[in-house]
């Protein structure tokens, strides 16, 4: 069973940033790969676009994947070129968690395991991280169908649900789920408006990816389950967990999740600093002895962290 990762690097260099990528989340996204798939038992595919690729040659770090796909996302660019990537960050992912080969984990580049998932769980179709609440207080979407209508001209989907499943790591078993999934992403990209102010955009950027995945999973008979017995509230610009009884059999613990923080921590070199020692010293012992060896021996890895 393949752990597959997506890196669309558009984003990036759309808004001309100083680099394809900040040095804290190519760490995250190289321990998150080496430690989840060792996890998991599992082979790597990272899902990327030539420029990325590109820099990973660079940096020598090509060889923590089994397998490195440019096709799928320089198509998929090439195809939506139309489509503004500084809104729609997370398009690339949704593109590969449509299209990849099943069954399958994805993990965001941020999100760290602490602890293998039990093997009776796979016989599920989708499991997903956690909940996040849908409340008229999260202004991090819209929360009405009426809301999406009026500003997608499309009515396919049903919005209204209570919650949100948060995919920032999945594992997909179902060719039904993939291809609803699939098709109302097709549906939704020539709806995405790109004239929209910065306020607004938070509403937009999730849109394709977990609200629609939502979407599309509410109200069906397809046999879901969250990982993490957590829902995130985010109301007037504080954050929090709680704790939800939505799943006595299984809760991932000493799970990595940096999300929003780390553009913060990427802008302090202090910070980031700080941060990759602390995911090197929380994650390290979950690595075998050569691949530890071989990950401290590169360059990029040795500014962060001496080998001793």
């Amino acid at each position: 069973m393949n752990l597959n990762y997506a890196y669309w690097s558009a984003p990036a260099r759309k808004t001309k940033t100083s680099k394809i990528i900040s040095d804290l989340e190519m760490f995250s996204l190289c321990l998150s790969t080496l430690t989840n798939k060792e996890l998991l038992n599992s082979k790597s595919t990272l899902f990327t676009d030539s420029f990325f690729y590109r820099y990973l040659r660079e940096l020598d770090l090509e060889w923590i994947w089994e397998s490195i796909n440019t096709t799928q996302l320089d198509q998929f660019e090439n195809l939506n070129s139309n489509i503004s990537p500084q809104i729609y960050k997370t398009l690339g992912k949704c593109y590969v968690i449509a299209n990849m080969p099943m069954p399958a984990f994805f993990s965001d580049h941020d999100f760290i395991l602490g602890e293998r998932i039990p093997k009776n769980l796979l016989n599920k179709d989708l499991l997903f991280s956690h909940l996040e609440e849908n409340d008229d207080n999260n202004d991090a979407y819209f929360n009405t169908f009426e809301e999406y209508k009026t500003a997608l001209n499309i009515s396919e989907q049903n919005w209204d649900h209570p919650s949100i499943l948060n995919i920032s790591f999945i594992y997909l078993n179902n060719k039904t789920l993939q291809k609803r999934y699939s098709d109302s992403l097709d549906n939704l990209i020539p709806n995405l408006p790109n004239e929209i102010h910065e306020k607004e955009w938070n509403k937009f950027l999730l849109l394709p990816d977990q609200r629609l995945f939502s979407a599309i999973t509410n109200s069906s008979s397809f046999n879901i389950q969250n990982l993490m017995n957590k829902i995130f509230l985010s109301y007037s610009g504080e954050s929090t967990f709680e704790t939800v009884e939505k799943n006595a059999e299984f809760t991932l613990k000493n799970v990595t999740h940096l999300w929003g923080s780390k553009n913060k921590i990427a802008s302090s070199k202090a910070l980031t600093k700080k941060v990759i020692l602390d995911l090197w010293t929380k994650h390290q012992s979950l690595l075998n002895k050569d691949t530890k060896n071989l990950f401290l021996n590169n360059a990029f890895i040795k500014k962060y962290i001496s080998h001793e």
